[in-house]
Formats: structure tokens, sequence, C-alpha cells
């Protein structure tokens, strides 16, 4: 049986959200989250950081209700700067001003696709997120290989760049907030980086948990 992975959804409309649980029902669990007066964007990345969704879809038009301080691109550009190519979608029915807001026009979508083009739209929501897990798990299994390399044998000069640059990439993908300090990945940090990169991989394999 096909994986039915939980996706979190943002609005501030009650309607919208129970229209959009309705049309992913039966592909996704979806998780919502509560925006009032002390919603801020710390607060709101931290409940979809701690909800373990494995994609998130994000109404653009947010500001319309008062107390809402933020529109759908800057949750983008929050999730972004945090989490390193997380599969994200922006949901509008003001597309054209939604295009002009973000940088990447691939994640922008018409609410209209909740109609006729429902299975295409729920598709590409999966493919978003095979495809980042695929890349997560192909990088986590060669930094492990280059770790057990490193403990039993040393390695090249490349190959300790390539354990950096996959390190660097998980944790991006982790979040940044855990950012190893650059000088241990200097000649003579290995060992620690070594260390770190065990923790790495218990923390990647309690998130693919939570999102199994």
């Amino acid at each position: 049986m096909r994986e039915k992975f939980r996706i979190g959804y943002i609005d501030d409309d009650p309607a919208e959200i129970r229209r959009f649980k309705r049309f992913a029902r039966n592909d996704f669990d979806v998780v919502t989250y509560e925006l009032n007066e002390n919603t801020t964007l710390e607060s709101l990345f931290r409940e979809v950081l701690e909800s373990g969704v494995s994609a998130l879809v994000i109404d653009y038009d947010l500001k319309d209700k008062e107390f809402v301080r933020f529109n759908g691109e800057e949750i983008v550009d929050k999730i972004n700067e945090e989490l390193h190519n997380f599969p994200l979608i922006i949901f509008t029915a003001y597309e054209d001003e939604a295009l002009d807001a973000v940088e990447d026009p691939n994640i922008v979508y018409e609410k209209e696709g909740m109609g006729d083009e429902k299975q295409t739209l729920l598709k590409r929501i999966r493919i978003k997120i095979d495809s980042y897990r695929k890349n997560l798990d192909e990088s986590e299994e060669e930094l492990l290989k280059l770790t057990e390399k490193s403990d039993r044998e040393g390695l090249s000069a490349w190959e300790e760049d390539r354990m950096i640059e996959l390190d660097n990439f998980l944790e991006k993908s982790v979040s940044k907030r855990d950012k190893i300090p650059s000088a241990w990945k200097r000649p003579g940090g290995l060992e620690k980086l070594n260390e770190l990169v065990r923790k790495t991989d218990e923390l990647l394999r309690e998130i693919k948990k939570e999102n199994a």
C-alpha cells in the first residue's frame, strides 16, 4: 500500500481549511495550524517543525485577516531559510501576484486546482515529497559510507571535501540552527565531525519515523 504522508496546510479561512481537508483526505493526513493575534513567523515555524509534516501547503493571501502579520511568501522565505529544499506549495486565487512574490514559480498553484485538476495537483505534492526524501536518503547513505571509511582507513582530500558538502546539505535539511562550527570541518576536526554525523543520522531516522 502506498504510504500516506502527513502534510501541513496553512490558511486563515476555516472554510478553505475544511475544503482542503476534504480535497486531500484520501491521499494525505492533513495537519493545520491556528493563526491568531499571537502567531509570529517564528512560532509558526516551530509548530510546523514539531508537527513532523513531509510537505507544507500555504495560502498566499493571509493578511486579509487583521491579526495576521505575514503573507504566504514570508512563510516560504522562513522555511527556506531554515530547511533546505523542503517541499513547499503556495496555494492561491491570486496567481499573478504570488508569482511576483516568490523566487520559485514552480511552487505556485491556483486554488482552482482543487477542482478538475485534483489528481494532478495531489500527484505533484507526492512527487515533491518523494524527490526530497530520496535526496536525503541518498545523501545520508553516501555520508555514512564516508564516515565508516574515515574511521577505517582515512579519506582522500576530495573525500573529505565531499563529506563536508554532504554534511552541510543534511544539516541544512534538518535545521540550520544545528549548524556545525566550520572549524570542526577543517583537517584535524574530522573526529568531532564524525561524532556529529552520527548524531545527525539518529535525528534523521527519528524524523522519518514521525513521518511514517
